[in-house]
């Protein structure tokens, strides 16, 4: 009898999503349940989640999703860009910022009771917290009671700034590509020290602090600037940790817009500028395969899959370098380009070969296990609950699901934000990705938000 009135009361809520014309309407208690057994199969750690999902609390969070997150179509496609970078920095903050809200909240659950009335009214938000009405987590430090006015970003687009700061010297002549590594190690750590001046970060310079800096991140640039760190074996000695974080790969899509015809500078660069902090090869990996796919989104007429695809090579190629007895070596040597790419990646970046093994699911494979889920349309609801996004490896499934998923921009970074876990990061690179690839910003939430400050 339970699951009869459960199938009546999908029946109804699938009539009510084609009456609104909702892209994705509610999944019926068998489409969920082979959705879920797929999705199930698909954990990169045992980390990767929080409660599993039951159909009944699916159907609530629809319920609260269709309301205030899916966009009924036709789409408003958003304002188009000027710029490309427009296009990228733009949906790259708004993502960071709405995604800053419900960055860290554990379930859908907490999200609804946090933000009854959800953060895509980004008027009504501003004014809920300005009066005290909705507090995020950690808001103390920013968003609560909104001090500052507009709502506040986070580290993720502080330091994306500095990154595109030494770009833009590379791309003036200011710099040689040679000096990348460097310059923005010296960056970074400047950087930091600014942070440790200020006073609101700790005593140390290493606390939370109002743009909700990872320890971690502040501990190692921390540790760089007073130890002078600043050559890759240094580094590579000093700081070979476990750290498959993702704090290198959100800050690395500016290296796409490198002025360079060769997609192996991009991919030599992104690694260099996630070493500073992360040297760990699954992040260094997937900052190279989110950077390449922006790089060719931003510079070819290539369709998504064809991107895909050449994010692909450049797992296969990567891990094939750092890993020995890779598995899928084979596929790789079949490439026309790899015996030149993989000299690049020994002479330019300089890391050891082959000295490390793996203990989990490889990149490449994230990137089939994206692509089939985006394929066999996964609902978001269920998506996004089971990559959460703290690690590299799946906030890059996160952002590959999204790219292939989404039409809209604006969909796509609200389905983010309305996400446990790393809900900031994750809208924030899928943004910009989807940004690059269509050259719109949804342009409604800009007013609320605070102007990137520029270093």
């Amino acid at each position: 009898m339970h699951n009869f009135m459960m199938w009546i009361y999908s029946f109804l809520c699938l009539a009510i999503s084609f009456i609104l014309d909702h892209e994705y309407a509610p999944l019926m208690p068998e489409q969920f349940s082979n959705q879920l057994a797929k999705i199930n199969k698909l954990y990169i750690s045992d980390n990767n989640r929080y409660s599993p999902i039951s159909y009944k609390k699916y159907l609530k969070y629809w319920h609260y999703w269709a309301e205030f997150v899916d966009k009924p179509k036709p789409y408003d496609v958003g304002k188009v860009a000027q710029t490309k970078l427009e296009a990228v920095q733009n949906n790259a903050l708004i993502g960071d910022a709405l995604g800053f809200l419900t960055e860290d909240l554990t379930s859908f659950q907490e999200i609804i009771d946090n933000f009854p009335i959800m953060i895509s009214d980004a008027e009504n938000t501003c004014k809920m917290l300005k009066k005290g009405k909705v507090k995020t987590k950690f808001g103390q430090y920013n968003n609560n009671n909104l001090k500052q006015g507009k709502l506040s970003y986070s580290d993720d687009t502080d330091l994306s700034q500095v990154t595109l700061k030494v770009v833009e010297r590379v791309n003036r002549k200011l710099i040689t590509p040679d000096d990348f590594f460097k310059t923005i190690s010296v960056a970074f750590t400047n950087h930091w020290y600014k942070l440790f001046s200020s006073g609101e970060y700790g005593y140390k310079g290493t606390l939370w602090g109002p743009r909700g800096y990872g320890h971690n991140t502040l501990n190692s640039l921390s540790r760089l600037r007073h130890e002078c760190a600043l050559s890759l074996c240094d580094i590579e000695e000093k700081y070979k940790e476990e750290n498959k974080g993702n704090g290198g790969l959100i800050r690395s899509w500016p290296v796409a817009f490198l002025e360079t015809n060769n997609y192996m500078d991009i991919v030599i660069q992104a690694m260099n500028q996630t070493l500073v902090t992360h040297c760990n090869p699954t992040a260094l990996i997937s900052s190279a395969v989110f950077t390449v796919g922006i790089y060719y989104s931003l510079n070819s007429t290539s369709t998504k899959y064809e991107i895909l695809e050449k994010m692909k090579y450049i797992a296969l190629l990567l891990e094939s370098h750092f890993y020995k007895d890779y598995v899928h070596r084979g596929l790789v040597q079949k490439y026309k380009n790899y015996a030149q790419d993989a000299d690049l990646v020994e002479k330019k970046f300089g890391a050891k070969k082959g000295i490390y093994t793996k203990d989990d699911i490889y990149i490449y494979e994230i990137l089939i296990i994206a692509e089939e889920v985006a394929r066999e349309g996964v609902h978001p609801i269920l998506f996004f609950n089971n990559f959460i996004g703290y690690r590299s490896d799946e906030a890059l499934a996160a952002v590959v699901y999204s790219f292939l998923s989404n039409n809209n921009v604006e969909q796509a970074i609200l389905n983010a934000v309305f996400s446990p876990g790393d809900s900031d990061s994750m809208a924030s690179m899928i943004g910009a990705f989807l940004g690059a690839y269509y050259s719109v910003y949804p342009n409604n939430y800009l007013p609320y938000i605070e102007s990137i400050k520029k270093y």
